[in-house]
């Protein structure tokens, strides 16, 4: 039997496909140094050899991933979208806005200086900036300004693909560098510039990060320990943020209650306290007795991921929550747009942030309502409203807005990333509305883009040599400096104008610059969480206005 397996690949577009995410991926997982080359430059290197050799992607593959990956980002950005005009975010917002605009006006005068045309300037400045969401602005206008002349509109969607493969590697590994060296370059401490921030944010001390699952012990209080405790109710005595150990079950004269606040104990009876085992061994009174009672050891642990919606948790420190003294449970972590906060007393909620809280099962069911809902309730999507808002956002890309003589449009990736945010932020209101888990939220975003990222260097793998070999070294140059002057510009607006903290700006500028690889070098640099505070803050906003940078980019005459 024999297998030609250079024929099969021609045959079998989905065998190609798959084939270029496979290897795309096994080459992401090399790392060169303390760099790793990534699974989206993975695929995009393996699709551009493939192209080079002759081999095409499927027609309307990249379509179908570019509409699978805008919209799932809309929806992930959805629940902090509108919640950051409520807090500390205009500076973000603003920040991110700089670096799309500078962007655009660089790469506007290096396209007019050295005569590269829009599409081919539209790639370049998206894969300098690393930026898929600009690369698909910039395609969506081009196929709804061209239709009309297909082949110009295929050299134009080619011109894009040869200009993004080319610097996409470029702008990945320049921005990494950049950030790794500009705190030594600038003589900053950003160790020490990230500490003045968690003590001027309260994130300092009191930081917690829990890993030791609590457990139960059952004391029988006598007539000579009681003393200690005669006269003060719980609240008085203040066991849990004292000693971090909860009195959760008591029994007394044969029947067993949950005590409050306001319940004092007595002689005779006996508790159940909670804590972990660390907490329990130091605690600082004598308790008498330990005693074997099944009831009230029964104690029914549980742990869930709870999604913050309530506008009266918005905004409030996670102490003055209470979930440890108010309900005896315990957070473990924090994620504000799947980054890692600091957790902290002082830490400031903001909606859609997930907290991982373990406890008592009964009690973690009313600190989930009042905090929110818990996103593991169900891991069913709900196909229809995800369906319908892909169906919505194309919908609304084609609508029109006449102004005078000109037409605006926002296009399909405009329309899909307004349709996901809209979705996203209701199903942060409504959690029964648009149910889709994390999980599948991150499969279809993963998967999209791939799919996309594949397709792009097939296409461009055709031409790239000849490129390369014409007008390679301007287009690296160009590339070059629409990676470095958006985040001088960015740096200089946040530190002289915006006045942030140098921790903080360079976390922000990596959030405009969507990396999160960059942001993973910068808390290991500064030993701390503190620029994903910002990272956080810019991430949501630099999606859309790259998304417009895009589409503004190839609309505008050169």
């Amino acid at each position: 039997m024999e297998l030609d397996l250079i024929a099969l690949l021609e045959k079998s577009a989905p065998l190609l496909i798959f084939l270029n995410l496979f290897l795309g991926y096994v080459v992401g997982k090399i790392t060169i140094g303390s760099f790793q080359i990534g699974s989206t430059t993975g695929v995009l290197l393996v699709g551009l050899l493939f192209g080079h050799f002759g081999f095409s992607g499927m027609e309307g593959l990249d379509t179908i991933g570019f509409i699978l990956f805008i919209f799932c980002v809309g929806l992930q950005t959805g629940p902090r979208f509108f919640s950051v005009f409520l807090e500390d975010g205009a500076k973000y917002i603003a920040l991110a806005a700089i670096v799309a605009v500078a962007a655009i006006a660089i790469t506007l005068v290096l396209s007019h200086v050295q005569g590269i045309s829009a599409p081919m300037s539209a790639g370049i400045m998206a894969g300098s900036l690393t930026s898929t969401p600009a690369l698909i602005g910039a395609q969506d206008a081009i196929r709804n300004t061209l239709m009309e002349s297909s082949d110009v509109m295929q050299v134009a969607l080619s011109d894009i693909s040869v200009g993004y493969a080319l610097t996409y590697i470029l702008g990945t590994v320049g921005l990494l560098v950049m950030i790794n060296y500009t705190p030594a370059m600038l003589g900053v401490d950003l160790k020490k510039e990230s500490k003045k921030v968690a003590v001027a944010k309260g994130l300092e001390k009191n930081i917690k990060k829990h890993t030791e699952l609590p457990i139960v012990r059952v004391f029988r209080l006598d007539d000579e320990r009681i003393g200690q405790f005669e006269g003060k109710t719980l609240r008085q005595l203040a066991l849990q943020e004292r000693t971090g150990c909860l009195i959760d079950k008591i029994r007394r004269n044969g029947s067993i209650f949950e005590p409050d606040g306001d319940t004092a104990l007595v002689e005779g009876d006996s508790i159940a306290l909670v804590g972990r085992p660390r907490e329990i061994y130091k605690f600082p009174y004598e308790l008498g007795q330990e005693t074997f009672d099944s009831e009230l050891l029964d104690y029914e642990f549980g742990s869930r991921e709870v999604v913050v919606i309530n506008p009266q948790i918005a905004g409030m420190r996670l102490q003055d929550v209470g979930i440890d003294a108010l309900y005896g449970c315990f957070v473990s972590k924090v994620s504000r747009s799947q980054i890692e906060m600091p957790i902290n007393d002082d830490l400031q909620l903001s909606r859609g942030d997930v907290l991982e809280i373990s406890g008592e099962k009964g009690r973690l069911e009313r600190l989930t309502e009042r905090l929110g809902y818990a996103d593991e309730q169900s891991h069913i999507t709900d196909v229809i409203t995800f369906t319908f808002g892909i169906v919505a956002g194309l919908l609304i890309g084609h609508l029109i807005v006449k102004v005078g003589n000109i037409d605006i449009t926002l296009g399909n990736a405009g329309g899909l990333l307004l349709s996901g945010i809209t979705i996203g932020h209701l199903r942060s209101n409504y959690p029964t509305f648009g149910r889709v888990p994390p999980a599948a939220t991150y499969v279809l975003m993963e998967l999209g883009l791939m799919l996309f990222m594949a397709n792009i260097g097939l296409s461009a793998g055709d031409g790239i040599v000849e490129a390369l070999m014409n007008i390679g070294p301007i287009i690296l140059l160009s590339g070059m400096i629409i990676m470095i002057v958006p985040v001088m510009v960015g740096y200089l607006f946040g530190h002289y104008v915006l006045k942030l903290n140098i921790a903080l700006l360079l976390g922000a500028l990596t959030g405009a610059r969507t990396s999160t690889a960059a942001l993973n070098i910068l808390t290991e640099e500064a030993k701390s969480n503190v620029p994903a505070l910002s990272y956080a803050g810019t991430y949501a906003f630099a999606n859309v206005f790259m998304t417009l940078a895009g589409t503004v980019l190839v609309s505008l005459p050169l």
